[in-house]
């Protein structure tokens, strides 16, 4: 089937119900700006992970059905989502510090992509208060569109304090242990510096590190860590090395029937399936890998992912 029909070469297209109107007219200039900002977020999807990649994954899904409502499918409900989007705001701000005043855009990849959203986000919602004031779009969409922008732009934010955080840390680790080694005081010292950042975010954790075999070489558990998280964190370094991928990657491709389909029903206490436990590389290959365990399952997935990174900066 070919992707033209010719349909369109005069300029004009047809919504769902099939009311003809001009290409720029406003219900395509809002259409259009959907699509473009669900694009946008596909490429800030890319290059995230953990409640970023979640956040982003909710988002284009809600942006199709909003998508659907304009166009004159299924109704949307803008209040209750417009209420959903700010316990989301509420949620990541309470994992961050914002200093006052403006911010410049540019500080890390993740937080560029995440503002270059934002400001389709913001034509967005120009074209749609113009479509409630001319058009006759419910004035509820105004607030939820006002909203999504505030989400990209805590977002964006999130992504440069997760950033911010890792240089401090990664500069000490580097400066006081050897680089090029995958150790017992190596991985004592990564266990250490996750659990501190663990704690500022209000976690009590236990974090492990084993070598490419998956032997254990650190396991610390903080003060009031849960007692079953100890084997959880051990576990999932373990099947990161063993899999050689992190924990939430081999859950979701265990999920597809081309994939990995049938591993979460292999008998074995040490493979886990859940986000927290990442591989961890050095010279190009498996050096073994880190296990966190204690917060909610996205809290892991982060805390891991950040050990890694940390391990990973001056060690390639």
């Amino acid at each position: 089937m070919a992707i033209y029909t010719k349909n369109g070469d005069d300029g004009r297209s047809s919504t769902i119900k099939g009311y003809p109107a001009n290409k720029d007219a406003n219900i395509f200039q809002i259409l259009g700006a959907i699509d473009e900002l669900s694009a946008n977020l596909g490429v800030a999807k890319f290059e995230s992970r953990g409640a970023p990649a979640d956040a982003i994954r909710l988002l284009q899904a809600e942006l199709s059905e909003v998508a659907g409502f304009v166009a004159g499918g299924a109704a949307f409900d803008f209040a209750a989502q417009t209420s959903n989007l700010e316990l989301l705001i509420d949620s990541f701000e309470k994992k961050m510090s914002r200093g006052p005043g403006f911010t410049m855009s540019g500080e890390t990849r993740l937080g560029a992509l995440l503002d270059v959203s934002r400001t389709v986000a913001r034509r967005l919602e120009r074209s749609v208060v113009t479509s409630t004031k001319n058009f006759g779009l419910t004035k509820a969409a105004n607030p939820y569109f006002n909203r999504l922008s505030d989400l990209l732009y805590i977002l964006a934010r999130y992504a440069d304090t997760l950033a911010a955080a890792v240089e401090p840390a990664a500069r000490l680790i580097s400066d006081t242990l050897p680089s090029g080694v995958l150790n017992m005081q190596v991985a004592v010292r990564l266990c250490q510096d996750v659990l501190e950042r663990a704690r500022g975010q209000g976690i009590q954790a236990v974090c492990a590190v084993c070598g490419v075999e998956g032997n254990l070489l650190a396991l610390l558990r903080d003060d009031g860590a849960f007692i079953a998280s100890v084997d959880i964190a051990k576990n999932k370094a373990w099947t990161a090395a063993a899999l050689q991928m992190s924990t939430a990657d081999a859950m979701k491709l265990s999920e597809d029937k081309d994939k990995l389909y049938g591993l979460q029903y292999i008998n074995d206490e040490r493979l886990v399936l859940l986000a927290g436990g990442e591989p961890l590389r050095l010279n190009g290959g498996i050096a073994g890998a880190i296990g966190v365990s204690g917060g909610m399952a996205w809290q892991d997935g982060d805390l891991a992912f950040w050990g890694k990174e940390l391990f990973e900066k001056d060690r390639k």
